[in-house]
């Protein structure tokens, strides 16, 4: 995700932490459009407390925070803009990454998965999913 978000956004940041978080991060944080972006994936956020307290502190400091939900999350019910993912299908994944940058104004956007191989995706995944 941030790979492409960076390709339209050269400011983006990976990990931001804001003073305002309380020591939380924005998993990718776009200066130029104060949009943060969130990747809730199954394993890590099965409670929507977190997510919930998270969106609270994002609603006055981001003009918009973008959840990309895999299957398998329990629906939160927030002011942010979600959207569904299917867990370990790039295609899934490819289709999730074109609606976040349509949803930042990007109106024809391009993402190339193909210059990632399986091995290049499962390894991505795995860092984010190992426990």
């Amino acid at each position: 995700m941030f790979y492409h978000i960076k390709q339209y956004f050269p400011d983006a940041i990976n990990s931001y932490y804001p003073s305002w978080l309380n020591g939380k991060e924005i998993d990718i944080f776009i200066p130029s459009l104060n949009i943060g972006i969130e990747y809730d994936g199954h394993v890590w956020h099965k409670d929507t407390k977190k997510d919930l307290a998270k969106s609270k502190l994002c609603r006055p400091n981001l003009t918009s925070l973008i959840r990309l939900r895999e299957s398998g999350c329990p629906t939160i019910r927030d002011k942010s803009i979600h959207i569904n993912v299917e867990p370990d299908s790039e295609p899934a994944l490819t289709k999730a990454i074109t609606k976040v940058l349509k949803t930042i104004g990007i109106v024809n956007p391009i993402v190339n998965t193909s210059e990632f191989t399986k091995k290049d995706f499962q390894e991505l995944r795995n860092s984010y999913i190992s426990v």
